[in-house]
This record gives structure tokens, C-alpha cells and sequence, in this order.
């Protein structure tokens, strides 16, 4: 029955047969000269071309482009400047000798110069003749940075001079920033926060009761200018103050040991007591990193309220700040006499979390000043590696990710973050830390901005997979009507 139906059905007709192949012609011209170039011009990835030679050298030879020198200063009548000379070939000589025991990380040299020091910022060494045939010693002003270097007779003598201001210099002075270049001691606590050259620094006085209170903020403003001097040559720092009231700062009563009639607030107390949300302390209105310090008033109820192993009554909280628990309290009135020590002990916690190495004998002088200088130096190097990494890390990004986006402006940051990086180190060499330290940070600004650019983080997660998911649907149905098209018009 199928066989006669056949047979009957009249040919197709050559015009039709033509017009069918017109269309096919048609539709795949218009696949192939019109869809498939739009497809790759709207799909294709502009990648612009990564300094990947500049970057690789500038990473392994950053380190030994790196020459500073850290000048002491010295005034000498004319009879006795060849101590100078004598000085620094034993400062020379005992930088080798440490050299050839653990290789310094960088070329680090110490130099001693005779006359008056050209800046705030130098080192003077004052040499006094003592009248105690026995009286040899050392005082490092805490408030500027100068050196008296008390001679007794027995060292003029004997002609041990050098030898005494060189042990001064390398010994007592920069121990331990050779140590750190020797490899022998590290920067890195855990507590600083990562270092940029704006911060906000926030005085809280938290009270567990609504009665209100009467603090001396002028006092304490007196107090920070002075205590934070040190670190206005190197940092833009921004104070500010608030009271909060009613704050309990998750204090629960039942949960704390009662011993010697004193509430005692743990270890395990503070997992709970520390959370950062319930504080109310962010700022959205700043990038800048922010240090928070609290002082608590408990309420009446958990007073006296201490913590456990704690002298002042106080703890550090590592890249966020620090908490007093004061106690003690009299007419809801804290005066100056009351705040001294408690911005003393946030002085102390503030250096710590900032990165400056804390004062310990015979490793790190007492003065703050030249503790807050090495801590800038060792900064600037860590600075300018961690901007190198950061651009290494983009080359690794780029190179393992084919599918991601690399604008122009990628390379505008990443040609910036180079130039900051030379110019850095160049000031270093030449003596000029401030600018050197501020170069460092733009340094890391700019490498940061590259690493991070938003419109190659967003392809960075947009595997191939999920673009045959959204390519499918659409090409699929096309390839396969076009494909059935050809194979009908071939067998006519």
C-alpha cells in the first residue's frame, strides 16, 4: 500500500528544489560569515601583555639591589678625628665578620660621619671623658636620637676607643636589626596589623551602666601627641573617642569563677567576651585599618571583675587592639591622674601592634624613637617583597587561568607598582627612608590593585564547563536544524 502512495506523489519540483537549496546557502552564509565572527568578537578575551621578563628579574635580584647605610654622626676636635677612620674600618670589619657567620639577607652597611647630624632623623654619638678612671657606660636618650658614650681613662689608654663606639653602635643600637637580616630572628608576631601608611586609632570608653561619666579627653589628647610623635614621621594617624553605655560585652554573670571575692574572667572566658559584632566599633566609612582600644567599666553586679594572669588587668586582641578592665572608679569621673597609666599600658600594646620590637636588654635599645626607626626600615624590605610577590603571583594567575581577562589598566597598575618598587629602593640606597617607606606602600597599593582588579577576579571563577552550559542550549538547536538541512539538500 506504501509502495502505490509512493508512486503516486508527483517529483519534486526543480524550482522548489532550488529555492531549498537557496535557503540552506542562506542560512549557512549567514552562520559562517555574520554568526561565527560576531560569536568570537563577543566572546573573546583581551589580554594584554604581562612585563613577565622585568617581573621575574626584578624578583630575583630585588635583594641585591639593595645597598643602605645607616649613618651615625659624630663631633670630634680636629686631634681627634682619625678615631673616626679607625671607627669605621672596625664597624667594616666586625659587619664582615657577622656577615661570613650568618650572610646578611641585603647590603647593609653603617657608616660614621664626622660633624653634626643634617636631620631630626640621624643619629648623634657624643663622646664625654669621665672622671672615674673605671666609669665607662652608655646612655640612649629616650626623647631624640642621640648617644653619649661615656670614656673612662682606661679606655682612652689603651687606645679602645673604636672598639667601644663600635660595640655601641652594632651591640647595643642595631643588634637586633642585624639579626633580623642575618636570618636569626623574625618580625612577624601575629599581633601587627599589615602596615599601610594611614591608621585610625579609636579610644573607647565602654560602661556597663547607663549613669554617666566624666573623662578628661583633653589629657588624654595631651598624652597621644606625645606618645605617638614617634610615628607621625612615617605614619598619617587619625584619633578619635566615643563613650558607649549600657555595654556588657557578653559578660555572663553566672559563667564567671568567683575567687577571693573578684569575678575571674579566663582564657576560656574570653573566647565568648571577644566578639568584635556586638561591640559596635566598625567604620564603614573607612578603607584605612583601624586599631580599637576599650576601656571597660563593669557594672556594679560583676565588679570587681579581673583577668586571669594578667598584671594590668588587660589583654591584647592580635590586628584589632587592645582591653582595660578598670574596676576601680570614684564619682563616675575619670581624671588625668587616672588615665596616665591606662594610655600607658595602650602605648605599649599600640607599638606592639603596629610591629615595633619591644624593648629587651641587649638586643633593642630603650629609646622608642630608634625602635620605631628599625621597625620602618624592616618594613620598607618587607614592603618591596611583598609587592614583588604579588606581581609574581599575578604572572602564576595569568599563566594558569588562559580564560581570564587582562585590561589595560592591569598593566597601568602593574607598570606603576614596578616603577614605585625601583624608586623605593633607590631611596633607601641613598638614605631617604621616609620617602622610601611611603614609595613601598604605593608599591603594594598598585600590585594590590592588579592581583585584585574585579574584572579578572570575576572570570577567574567561570570555568570552561559552565560556558558549555550556557552555549549548548543555544548552538546546539542551530548546528543540528542546519546539519538535517545539509544532509536533505545533498540527497536531492
Amino acid at each position: 500500500m506504501s509502495e502505490s502512495k509512493s508512486e503516486i506523489l508527483p517529483p519534486e519540483p526543480e524550482e522548489e528544489r532550488s529555492l531549498r537549496t537557496l535557503i540552506f546557502i542562506s542560512v549557512f552564509s549567514v552562520i559562517v560569515l555574520l554568526g561565527v565572527p560576531l560569536w568570537f568578537l563577543t566572546t573573546s578575551l583581551y589580554r594584554a601583555e604581562l612585563p613577565v621578563e622585568e617581573i621575574n628579574n626584578l624578583s630575583s635580584t630585588l635583594k641585591s639591589q639593595i645597598h643602605y647605610d645607616i649613618p651615625f654622626y659624630i663631633e670630634l676636635p680636629k686631634p681627634m678625628r682619625y678615631l673616626v677612620l679607625e671607627t669605621q674600618e672596625l664597624l667594616d670589619s666586625k659587619l664582615a665578620q657577622l656577615s661570613s657567620e650568618h650572610p646578611f639577607d641585603v647590603d647593609y652597611h653603617v657608616s660614621l660621619i664626622s660633624g653634626p647630624k643634617k636631620s631630626d632623623l640621624d643619629y648623634q654619638i657624643e663622646l664625654v671623658n669621665s672622671e672615674d678612671p673605671n666609669g665607662e657606660g652608655l646612655f640612649i636618650s629616650p626623647y631624640e636620637r642621640r648617644i653619649v658614650i661615656r670614656n673612662s681613662e682606661n679606655v682612652v689608654v689603651n687606645k679602645l676607643v673604636p672598639d667601644f663606639i663600635s660595640r655601641v653602635i652594632l651591640d647595643e643600637v642595631l643588634k637586633y636589626e642585624i639579626s633580623v637580616h642575618q636570618g636569626l630572628l623574625t618580625t612577624n608576631s601575629g599581633f601587627e596589623i599589615p602596615f599601610k601608611d594611614k591608621l585610625k586609632l579609636t579610644f573607647n570608653l565602654f560602661k556597663g551602666d547607663g549613669l554617666p561619666i566624666d573623662w578628661d579627653t583633653s589629657s588624654l589628647e595631651r598624652y597621644l601627641d606625645g606618645a605617638l610623635e614617634n610615628f607621625r614621621t612615617y605614619l598619617d594617624l587619625r584619633v578619635e573617642t566615643q563613650v558607649i553605655y549600657f555595654a556588657s560585652l557578653n559578660i555572663n554573670k553566672d559563667n564567671l569563677i568567683i575567687e577571693d571575692g573578684q569575678y575571674l574572667l579566663t582564657e576560656r572566658n574570653l573566647s565568648s567576651f571577644i566578639n568584635y559584632s556586638d561591640w559596635g566599633l566598625e567604620d564603614s566609612t573607612t578603607t584605612d585599618p583601624t586599631l580599637n582600644f576599650i576601656i571597660y567599666i563593669p557594672s556594679e553586679d560583676t565588679r570587681p571583675l579581673k583577668v586571669q594572669n594578667s598584671e594590668h588587668n588587660s589583654f591584647l586582641i592580635a590586628q584589632y587592639g587592645g582591653v582595660l578592665i578598670l574596676n576601680d572608679i570614684v564619682d563616675n569621673q575619670l581624671s588625668e591622674t587616672d588615665l596616665m597609666p591606662i594610655l600607658d599600658i595602650f602605648t605599649s600594646q599600640l607599638y606592639k601592634l603596629i610591629g615595633v620590637p619591644e624593648h629587651i636588654e641587649s638586643l633593642t635599645p630603650k629609646s622608642p624613637q630608634i625602635r620605631v626607626d628599625i621597625m620602618m626600615r624592616l618594613k620598607i624590605i618587607e614592603n618591596l617583597q611583598l609587592a614583588v610577590d604579588n606581581l609574581k603571583s599575578l604572572i602564576t594567575l595569568s599563566k594558569r587561568l588562559s580564560t581570564i581577562n587582562i585590561p589595560d589598566f592591569t598593566i597601568e597598575h602593574v607598570n606603576s607598582a614596578i616603577e614605585n618598587i625601583n624608586q623605593s629602593i633607590d631611596k633607601l640606597n641613598s638614605r631617604e627612608f621616609v620617602d622610601s617607606l611611603k614609595l613601598s606602600n604605593e608599591a603594594i597599593e598598585e600590585s594590590d590593585r592588579a592581583f585584585f582588579s574585579e574584572n579578572m577576579v570575576q572570570q577567574a571563577y567561570f570555568p570552561d564547563e559552565h560556558k558549555m552550559a550556557v552555549y549548548l542550549p543555544l548552538i546546539g538547536p542551530i548546528v543540528m536544524i542546519t546539519c538535517l538541512m545539509f544532509l536533505r539538500v545533498m540527497k536531492k
